[in-house]
């Protein structure tokens, strides 16, 4: 797995973005926020809390994290015994980075192969079409991909050979880094990780495509922000996976402890297995940047991209679950802080891939 990160990112290889045919999406009118900010929370009949809008920045990622696992709510008291055998086993894995980066399985098939051609500068349509008809499930989902509404041209792709020439060398990549990531950040058989599993995969695709659009207004290497955000999930796979190995049901509360340790060590664990698998050091480091990025903002460029990124993928999932009232009031918000400028056009972006995961 290093060595396959190693010649995809390798420098020889790295290659200007070329623009394809998309269909154009249309910014919608941006509501005005409040200049107050609040954290209130209102609750909702059924149980779980329902957030209002406007609502404090900083709340976000624990909603998020709150709606992926299905909480009702944090209690203020100690650590129960089963969130302590949970915290303690992503703690030993922690120890061990390279037993935590193999809790993730290699890529599928002829991917390796498909993405060092990719980014070859003397890439060859008809050799990419001739690898990808070698393996069914590849060839299907990135004729699925291609004909999605977001990387779909003006003309449905009819087979492999339209759809290759349609998306060009710079969407083709997206769509086969996104058919190599989808197993690795799906696989997994416990209620925990199967509940939330598909949750957190349709919100690192979207992610990675506000990553990329705020990267084509920052400068930013479009596909190493694409990479970025499709990445930034990935401790969070491995923390629920030690959910389900924990034996027991989770509770409906959590206690705010065990949800902020949970937060804390799915981001370190996202950066350590990037880091195992030899991902290029603006990647890793972006990454890592958004290790307690609570209290501090990240200091790159791509920090900062995908800490923004994420903070609209989760604006639009609880959105989307009936959790913010007004979110464009949050996104304009965003708009306002730094490096913020093209937040409305990235959330824009992230609502043409329905049905892409």
């Amino acid at each position: 797995m290093v060595n396959f990160w190693q010649r995809i990112f390798s420098p020889a290889q790295k290659m200007q973005d070329t623009q394809t045919n998309k269909t154009p999406v249309n910014v919608p009118n941006k509501t005005k926020a409040s200049p107050e900010v609040s954290d209130a929370t209102t609750p909702v009949t059924n149980g779980t809390e329902k957030t209002t809008s406007p609502l404090a920045l900083k709340n976000i990622g624990n909603d998020f994290y709150r709606y992926l696992l299905g909480v009702d709510s944090f209690h203020d008291g100690p650590v129960s015994a089963l969130e302590k055998t949970i915290i303690d086993s992503v703690d030993t894995l922690m120890q061990s980075q390279k037993e935590a980066a193999n809790l993730i399985p290699r890529m599928p098939g002829v991917v390796p192969q498909l993405m060092q051609k990719i980014r070859a500068d003397d890439y060859d349509g008809k050799e990419i079409t001739e690898i990808i008809n070698t393996d069914p499930v590849v060839m299907a989902e990135v004729l699925r991909l291609a004909n999605s509404p977001f990387f779909r041209a003006r003309n449905p792709a009819k087979n492999l050979a339209d759809a290759v020439l349609q998306l060009g060398q710079s969407g083709l990549r997206e769509v086969i880094m996104s058919v190599a990531m989808k197993p690795i950040m799906q696989v997994g058989k416990g209620f925990t990780h199967q509940h939330a599993a598909k949750s957190i995969w349709e919100q690192s695709l979207k992610v990675a495509v506000a990553c990329r659009s705020l990267a084509k207004a920052e400068g930013v290497d479009r596909f190493n922000a694409y990479v970025a955000g499709l990445m930034h999930n990935t401790g969070s796979m491995v923390v629920l996976r030690q959910f389900d190995q924990a034996g027991k049901p989770m509770e409906p509360q959590h206690s705010r402890t065990f949800q902020h340790s949970v937060i804390q060590r799915a981001t370190k664990l996202t950066f350590i297995i990037t880091e195992q698998w030899g991902l290029p050091e603006e990647v890793v480091t972006a990454l890592k940047e958004q290790f307690g990025s609570h209290r501090r903002r990240p200091a790159t460029r791509l920090g900062r991209i995908v800490e923004m990124g994420t903070r609209l993928g989760q604006i639009q999932a609880l959105s989307e679950n009936g959790r913010i009232d007004d979110p464009d009031s949050l996104v304009t918000l965003l708009s306002k802080q730094e490096n913020g400028g093209n937040a409305v056009q990235a959330y824009t972006e992230m609502g043409v891939i329905e049905g892409l995961g």
